[in-house]
């Protein structure tokens, strides 16, 4: 599937809206794989040691995460089977799975994750149906949430899949999905206070969602690390980039200038969860 990278969108990536919106991720992945994609990767391990700690916390090792913005469960993927992000980029290469229907291919999948950590429960929420429907035949979300909550309300039958939710992470989403959606989710989960991880890139400000969530009790905090996200689609894609640090007053050094995304983590922390509380591994990013 080819594709203009020099076409932009509001926020200044390349429009890829095509590729989130099949009924399997062949073309996801393989577009994503030209560039590089990455971030899921570096954040798998910190959502692993937020799921430990809070698995502690409540001395239950069962917990519910809604995973935002997850398209075809890439989150799901890394946390629920032995698959690694280059094992999904490179799997849809071969002819085999290119001519392939997409039932035969979801098929395929199922059997080829091999789902074994039973203990995490995965709400996927995106606005791709399709997506959705594929991570939920998949079994790599156990339930999903499909909708634009930046434009509508959570329903009582929606609050019911997601309640009980302990964690809420995203890996690229946040710019596309703002405060509303997180207000949203989070007065749908009263009075539970999920801890929230979103990894954020750098052209993308958090400090609405920051101030909005402060106003029901939560700290947010952001590492001082930045992780690679994906390399650049096009040159215009990094020149836009470019000038957006440049209007925020970051510098790009030894970051964007290097030919790719960058994205920090924000952890944002309900009232009674201490930032000094968390594992060595997350606080050594800050």
């Amino acid at each position: 599937m080819n594709f203009d990278t020099t076409k932009l969108d509001a926020t200044g990536k390349v429009v890829l809206d095509h590729i989130y919106d099949q009924e399997t991720p062949l073309h996801f992945y393989n577009a994503l794989s030209k560039f590089e994609y990455n971030i899921p990767s570096e954040a798998n391990p910190v959502f692993e040691k937020l799921i430990s700690f809070i698995q502690k916390m409540k001395s239950d090792e069962k917990l519910k995460l809604i995973d935002l913005g997850c398209s075809y469960g890439v989150n799901g993927a890394l946390l629920k089977s032995k698959r690694s992000l280059n094992d999904l980029l490179n799997r849809y290469k071969t002819d085999e799975l290119r001519n392939s229907s997409s039932n035969e291919l979801i098929e395929k999948d199922k059997s080829w994750y091999k789902i074994q950590n039973e203990l995490i429960t995965i709400v996927g929420a995106d606005v791709s149906e399709l997506a959705l429907n594929y991570a939920l035949k998949t079994n790599l979300i156990d339930n999903k949430l499909c909708g634009n909550f930046e434009k509508r309300s959570i329903t009582d039958t929606e609050t019911k899949v997601i309640e009980k939710s302990d964690l809420i992470i995203s890996t690229g989403c946040i710019g596309y999905v703002g405060h509303q959606t997180i207000i949203e989710l989070l007065n749908s989960l009263a009075p539970k206070q999920p801890i929230m991880a979103h990894f954020v890139l750098r052209t993308i400000s958090f400090k609405k969602i920051e101030q909005e969530i402060l106003k029901v009790g939560y700290k947010t905090y952001k590492s001082k690390m930045a992780f690679r996200q994906r390399d650049f689609a096009s040159k215009e894609e990094k020149a836009s980039t470019l000038k957006r640090l440049k209007e925020m007053n970051l510098k790009p050094e030894n970051y964007e200038t290097e030919g790719s995304y960058y994205a920090h983590l924000y952890i944002s922390l309900p009232s009674g969860i201490e930032f000094s509380s968390l594992p060595e591994g997350i606080k050594s990013y800050y």
